[in-house]
């Protein structure tokens, strides 16, 4: 198992799901424009009885699903994020990813205050990003604008922005109405959520660049666990 990438999808595996769908076709072409090896697994938190059986995990990426935003999913995220391992959230599971800062970084209740929700969504949209400059996000997009698809029904709630802000989360990435739609953790290599879908801009020859910079991550992740880097 080690002689590969391993990548973790996080959650329950739907046929017919269109972001679990779209995520195993982006992972595959970013890769194969890589031209490096990989296995992916499907991995459900509430079935995790020993995190060291996910030690060979080189990178993890949580995708949207009604049901990940158990207590188990928010200790999955958080045993993650204090083993810096890379880390992706995105669309539904951002609200997990949001719900362990909260919980564990700033130290209260996560309830859905940290939210705000909207009745309008019936399908996915195109959403215009500005990336801030100097974060991680703008390292993937290697710009400071992007354009993906939403169909999410619920964003950040501004007012809890300080709380958020204080416990190190940066937001990295708003919509033209300012909504936030990308966040990160700095204190760790790759930990990144966004509000949108980026594997549905993937294609075979111009995959997903967040993808891709999650996936460089991983492989980096990889090098350091097999000494095969070297460190300065």
């Amino acid at each position: 198992m080690e002689d590969i990438i391993q990548i973790g999808f996080v959650g329950q595996k739907r046929e017919n799901y269109l972001p679990h769908i779209s995520a195993e076709k982006a992972l595959f072409e970013a890769f194969d424009a890589l031209e490096v090896k990989y296995q992916a697994h499907w991995i459900s938190p509430e079935n995790i009885e020993n995190f060291a059986k996910i030690d060979k995990i080189n990178a993890f990426w949580m995708l949207s699903d009604p049901d990940n935003f158990s207590e188990e999913a928010i200790s999955f995220v958080k045993y993650i994020r204090e083993n810096d391992i890379p880390f992706l959230a995105t669309g539904t599971a951002f609200k997990t990813y949001i719900k362990d800062i909260v919980k564990n970084l700033v130290e209260k209740e996560p309830d859905n205050t940290y939210f705000e929700f909207y009745d309008d969504i019936t399908d996915y949209q195109n959403v215009s990003v500005k990336i801030v400059p100097g974060t991680l996000a703008e390292r993937c997009y290697l710009k400071d604008s992007t354009f993906n698809q939403t169909n999410c029904d619920f964003g950040l709630n501004s007012d809890k922005a300080d709380d958020l802000a204080a416990a190190g989360l940066v937001i990295s990435g708003k919509d033209e109405n300012g909504a936030v739609k990308v966040v990160e953790l700095p204190t760790n290599h790759f930990h990144l959520a966004t509000l949108y879908l980026p594997q549905l801009n993937s294609e075979s020859k111009i995959p997903s660049k967040l993808v891709t910079s999650f996936i460089k991550s991983g492989i980096l992740n990889f090098l350091s666990k097999n000494s095969i880097l070297t460190k300065s």
